[in-house]
């Protein structure tokens, strides 16, 4: 057997037993027999109305991708996107954060003969977008239902303004590379040192040679949507839709079973930011680790 028959070989042993240790994981953690009595409950109707919504969910991914792979790096076969996708939600499944797709989904570009540079990019361009249209969402779903889930939910609130806060200092940052590139670069600089000095944040030392270049890469991916204004509109409106569908999910379930329909979607777009809050940080020391 050659090296390229071996390493295909070991890539799809890997595969399979991290299905089976999740499906293991899965059936020992979940009370399965309580499955057939939550069915009954639920109406038929809302259970495929909510599959139909998952499975618009995954194609949206694979065509946003597509469309920025197309815009980036033209490749001969069509269905790359969808393929990053269907690895891309599996990983986030699989990883602490959801923090698992970008490296992967990068490694598989890079085997369509994608450089690296450009293959971040791409990933980079896709999170950012994902990021930037889910905040601004759960913000005004968040805003619109504040009163309620404050008295509902008062506990946990601390932690929804810190997702909301890491995303939009996220943000800010990445505006404010383009305007001024080096001084974000000595900033940020100076705010690693200053965390080194605490041991919890040691890691960040052989970390430090790439903030330039994760710096540069970010600026990069915004200055691309900005140019690009047509796809810009196609990918955010197409985004939007994505996010909907995600959510209507929950709404298909629930609604049928509690009176929720007017905070159900505002409950998800408040444990997101929980979510993204973490899970951007962890997303990001990916990254820095390309």
């Amino acid at each position: 057997m050659d090296n390229k028959r071996k390493k295909t070989f070991l890539r799809y042993v890997f595969l399979l037993c991290l299905m089976v240790g999740t499906i293991y994981l899965v059936l020992k953690s979940l009370d399965i027999s309580m499955l057939s009595s939550v069915i009954t409950m639920v109406n038929k109707e809302y259970l495929l109305i909510g599959g139909v919504a998952i499975l618009f969910y995954i194609i949206l991914e694979g065509i946003i991708l597509q469309i920025i792979i197309n815009e980036q790096h033209k490749l001969k076969s069509s269905f790359v996107g969808f393929k990053l996708a269907i690895m891309g939600f599996y990983y986030n499944l699989v990883t602490p954060f959801a923090s698992g797709s970008q490296p992967v989904q990068i490694y598989v570009l890079n085997k369509y003969k994608v450089p690296l540079s450009k293959a971040t990019g791409i990933i980079t361009n896709k999170t950012i977008l994902y990021q930037v249209v889910i905040t601004i969402y759960c913000t005004i779903f968040i805003s619109m239902n504040a009163n309620k889930l404050r008295y509902d939910l008062n506990t946990v609130m601390p932690f929804v303004m810190f997702g909301l806060a890491v995303n939009l200092f996220t943000f800010i940052i990445g505006f404010l590379a383009i305007i001024n590139t080096p001084k974000i670069k000595e900033i940020c600089h100076k705010v690693v040192k200053y965390l080194l000095k605490f041991k919890v944040f040691k890691f960040l030392q052989s970390k430090e040679d790439n903030i330039d270049s994760f710096i540069e890469e970010y600026t990069e991916s915004i200055k691309f949507f900005m140019k690009n204004k047509k796809l810009l509109i196609t990918t955010v409106t197409l985004t939007i839709i994505q996010i909907s569908l995600y959510f209507s999910v929950s709404i298909s379930y629930f609604s049928k079973l509690f009176s929720i329909k007017k905070c159900v979607i505002s409950f998800r777009a408040f444990s997101l930011m929980i979510f993204f809050g973490c899970g951007l940080c962890a997303r990001y020391c990916n990254f820095f680790s390309l």
